[in-house]
């Protein structure tokens, strides 16, 4: 779970005040009164009681009044208190764990179908926008090299990572380019280049191959300037969407307004992308309104999970209103990805 320095620290009775509005309002979608919690929770406390802790937690940033005479919203750092020190974690129900395995299960003849198929369980057992992005392979090591000639003005290079994954790129070339040339060089580059991280080679490659010294009418040099472009397997990152009509429904993105935010969000798959990315390496990351650091965004939060196809990391995720109920989110996305893991071991395998 996220850090998070509270502004001023709470009492016990206050935490049990917070919890109980953050509760009822993932609930009810309304404003919490002091009145409806003495009327529920139990808490042996007078309403006057609690309307004096009402009135602290809002002085401390906790909660807000959206309206005068009305009940009291979470403020997202009273959601940070509540995920990090009073939820109760919900167990997956074991319904929704068949689910998602046996679904999985059938869409594994290629990763890309287990993405899609990720991304629609999450969104209707969400009933949340449900986001899966492909694996990142910055970490992952390139396993070989190769060089074809297409014609005399032009090579193709096939660049094969220990994942699996290939990328094919093509480069012009002078027609004085003789073959034994680009199979030197691509015999020098696999040498090199085979078992690094591809990240390290773009940051280092002009340093690991100034030394070579091969009549090639340029192409080193073409190379040299082109590294960054043909170690790059970013280009094909793909971000699959799903749950619009889930989303829509909820009450904070029934007006104009925040209907608008969500059509432009599914439209701008870099925004999606810079949401739907962890900071650390914890199971499950959680962001509340204004840590996404986006505007627009402020009544959202979003909760990630990563899986793993060796040393690449692909994410999934929830984007939702900040009122979500994470104690029953946060473990679906858990689950999702790791059985997403477990799939792409198996079809590695």
């Amino acid at each position: 779970m996220k850090a998070y320095t509270p502004l001023q620290p709470l009492t016990e009775r206050e935490k049990r005040i917070l919890g109980a509005i953050v509760h009822h309002f993932i609930d009810r979608a309304a404003p919490v009164s002091s009145s409806y919690i003495a009327e529920r929770e139990h808490l042996d406390m007078s309403p006057a009681t609690i309307r004096n802790i009402m009135a602290s937690l809002e002085e401390k940033n906790y909660i807000y009044q959206p309206h005068p005479s009305a009940g009291r919203v979470p403020t997202s750092l009273g959601y940070r208190v509540y995920v990090n020190e009073l939820m109760k974690k919900s167990r997956l129900a074991l319904k929704e764990r068949e689910i998602i395995r046996v679904s999985l299960q059938r869409a594994s003849f290629e990763i890309e179908a287990i993405m899609r198929e990720a991304t629609r369980i999450l969104a209707e057992l969400s009933h949340q926008l449900g986001v899966v992005v492909s694996p990142s392979f910055d970490d992952t090591a390139l396993q070989k090299l190769e060089i074809f000639r297409l014609s005399t003005e032009r090579i193709l290079l096939l660049l094969w990572l220990t994942t699996g994954q290939m990328k094919t790129i093509t480069i012009d070339i002078s027609p004085a380019t003789r073959d034994d040339s680009l199979q030197y060089i691509a015999r020098a580059l696999n040498d090199r280049l085979a078992g690094m991280k591809l990240s390290d080679i773009r940051r280092r490659f002009y340093d690991i191959v100034y030394d070579l010294r091969v009549e090639s009418n340029g192409l080193l040099e073409q190379l040299k300037q082109l590294a960054n472009r043909i170690f790059d397997f970013e280009e094909g990152k793909t971000v699959f969407i799903k749950g619009t009509q889930y989303i829509v429904e909820q009450p904070e993105f029934s007006d104009k307004q925040s209907f608008t935010f969500v059509a432009q969000l599914l439209e701008d798959e870099h925004q999606v992308l810079r949401l739907i990315s962890a900071s650390s390496n914890a199971p499950v990351e959680i962001k509340i309104g204004e840590e996404l650091n986006t505007p627009g965004v402020t009544n959202c939060s979003v909760i990630i999970g990563h899986y793993q196809l060796q040393s690449a990391t692909g994410y999934v995720g929830i984007i939702g209103p900040t009122r979500m109920n994470y104690s029953k989110l946060v473990p679906l996305v858990e689950y999702t990805a790791q059985t997403i893991s477990q799939m792409l071991q198996k079809k590695k395998n």
